[in-house]
C-alpha cells in the first residue's frame, strides 16, 4: 500500500500543519523557504521550552508549500517529498507601513536661530534626527506624511512665499536623497500657519496658490481630488497604497464666497461620500483619515481653533463606515485615544515634530508608524527622544527610542496611552 491510497494516504493538511508545528526541523524547513529563518530559530527556541507556536495565515495568497513529512501509511516508513497546493503559512509580517507627524516649525523668536542658512522655519534639529530614525529602520515606511505646519506663515503671502521656499532649498539638500532611497514617498499637506492670517486667524488669500506653488510635487499622482466650488480644495484628495485607503483633509480650506473666511472650513460632504466609496471598495481593508486639526483632544471634542467646526458629521461618518484612526497634528502634543466609550476609531495627535511642546504634554519629539500587517491589523508605533534645550539645539538629552505601541483594535482597546482612557 502506499501514500497515494485514499483509504490510508496522505492526512488532511490540518493533520500535516500540525505535525509539522509538532517538529522542529521541519518548521525550520518550511518557514526559512519563504524567509522567514530569524523567526524559525525563535520558534525552535520556543519549541525547546515548550512554547506554544502559531503562524496565522496569510489570506488570498496560495503557493506551493514543499516539506518532508511521514506518511500515515500501514507499509511506508519512509519520509517522500510532497507538493501541496494550500494556503501558505507565515507569520503576521509586515506588508505595508506608513510614517507621519506635524509642527516642525519653530516660534517666531527662534527662526533666525534654528535654521541660519535656508530661513525655512523648520526645527532642522528635530527633523534631521527623526529622518535620520526613519531610514535606518529595518522595515521602513512606504510613506511619510507631513501634517501641517512646517513653516512659521501665518502673517502674508510674500512671508509663505519666502518660508515655503526656504523649505524646498532644506529638504531638497538634507532629506531628499536619503529619503527617496531609503523608498519613502513624501506626502504633505498644509495647517493653520500655511493657510491662515494671524490676527484675527482666518483664511489667507492667496495661501492656497502659494502653497501649491511649492508642494504640489508632494502630492500623490493617482489622488482622487476633491472638485473646487465656494471652497478651494486642491489640497484635500484620497488615494490606495496595497490595501490602505487614505482620505486627506486640507483643514483650513479657503472659501472664495464673500465675507466667509472663517478657519476650519473642509469640503464635508465629499469627504464623507469618498470614506464610504473607499469602505465599499473590497480591496481595502483599513481606512484612515488625516489632516492638521484634529476633532478630539484629550478625549473631548474641540469644534473651535483646536478643532473641526464640522467634526460631529465627519466623526460619525467615520464611525459608521468603520475608519481605523484620524491622524493629525496641530496641537503640540502626542496623543492616543478611542473617543467612543465603546471602543470605534481612534484619534491620534502627532503635533510633536519639532514645534514647542505645550505644557503639561509628552517631553519627546519624534514621528509616529503605522504598520498594517499581513492579518489585517494596524499596529501603531510611535518613535521619539528627549528635547534639548532650547528644543531646536542640535544637543538632545536622548536618543530615538519606542515611546508608544498598540495594535489599533476596534473594539474598546484596554491598552491605553497615559490616562486616555474617554471613559
Amino acid at each position: 500500500m502506499t501514500c497515494g491510497d485514499k483509504h490510508h494516504g496522505i492526512e488532511n493538511f490540518s493533520s500535516l500543519f500540525f505535525k509539522i508545528k509538532q517538529h522542529p526541523f521541519l518548521f525550520l524547513i518550511t518557514n526559512s523557504v519563504y524567509n522567514n529563518f530569524s523567526y524559525s530559530i525563535k520558534a525552535l527556541q520556543d519549541f525547546s521550552s515548550r512554547k506554544t507556536i502559531t503562524m496565522p495565515v496569510l489570506p488570498f495568497k496560495l503557493l506551493l508549500l514543499t516539506t518532508f513529512f511521514y506518511c500515515s501509511c500501514k507499509n511506508t516508513k519512509t519520509a517522500e517529498p510532497v507538493l501541496i497546493a494550500e494556503e501558505t503559512i507565515l507569520t503576521d509580517s509586515v506588508v505595508f507601513s506608513f510614517a507621519f507627524m506635524g509642527c516642525n516649525r519653530v516660534d517666531h523668536h527662534d527662526k533666525h536661530e534654528a535654521d541660519p542658512t535656508y530661513h525655512s522655519t523648520a526645527n532642522v534639529a528635530a527633523l534631521d534626527m527623526s529622518v535620520a530614525d526613519m531610514t535606518a529602520l529595518p522595515v521602513k515606511p512606504s510613506v511619510f506624511f507631513l501634517l501641517g505646519d512646517i513653516v512659521l506663515g501665518e502673517k502674508d503671502t510674500a512671508t509663505l512665499d519666502k518660508e515655503l521656499n526656504g523649505w524646498i532649498n532644506l529638504f531638497t539638500t538634507n532629506y531628499s536623497t536619503p529619503l527617496q532611497n531609503a523608498g519613502i514617498e513624501v506626502i504633505a499637506i498644509p495647517g493653520n500657519h500655511e493657510m491662515l492670517y494671524q490676527k484675527p486667524e482666518v483664511t489667507l488669500k492667496g495661501s492656497s496658490q502659494v502653497w501649491m506653488n511649492y508642494m504640489a510635487s508632494f502630492m500623490p499622482s493617482d489622488r482622487i481630488q476633491a472638485p473646487t466650488d465656494s471652497l478651494d480644495n486642491r489640497m484635500t484628495f484620497a488615494f490606495k497604497r496595497k490595501n490602505t485607503g487614505f482620505v486627506v483633509i486640507n483643514t483650513d480650506s479657503y472659501n472664495n464666497s464673500p465675507g466667509n473666511n472663517n478657519e476650519g472650513q473642509i469640503p464635508l460632504n465629499w469627504i464623507t461620500t469618498q470614506i464610504q466609496a473607499y469602505r465599499a471598495d473590497t480591496s481595502i481593508q483599513n481606512l484612515f483619515v488625516l489632516g492638521h486639526k484634529p476633532y478630539f483632544v484629550a478625549c473631548d471634542s474641540s469644534t473651535g481653533h483646536m478643532g473641526l467646526p464640522d467634526g460631529t458629521p465627519l466623526w460619525n461618518a467615520m464611525r459608521s463606515s468603520k475608519v481605523t484612526a484620524m491622524l493629525t497634528a496641530h496641537k503640540h502634543d502626542y496623543q492616543r485615544f478611542q473617543p467612543g466609550k465603546d471602543g470605534g476609531p481612534y484619534q491620534v495627535i502627532a503635533g510633536n515634530g519639532g514645534s514647542p511642546l505645550d505644557a503639561g504634554g509628552c517631553d519627546f519629539f519624534g514621528y509616529t508608524i503605522i504598520q498594517i500587517m499581513a492579518s489585517g491589523k494596524a499596529k501603531l508605533i510611535s518613535r521619539g527622544y528627549k528635547t534639548g534645550n532650547p528644543y531646536y539645539s542640535k544637543k538632545h538629552s536622548g536618543t530615538f527610542k519606542t515611546v508608544d505601541s498598540a495594535i489599533l483594535t476596534w473594539s474598546k482597546n484596554p491598552d491605553i496611552y497615559l490616562n486616555y482612557s474617554c471613559n
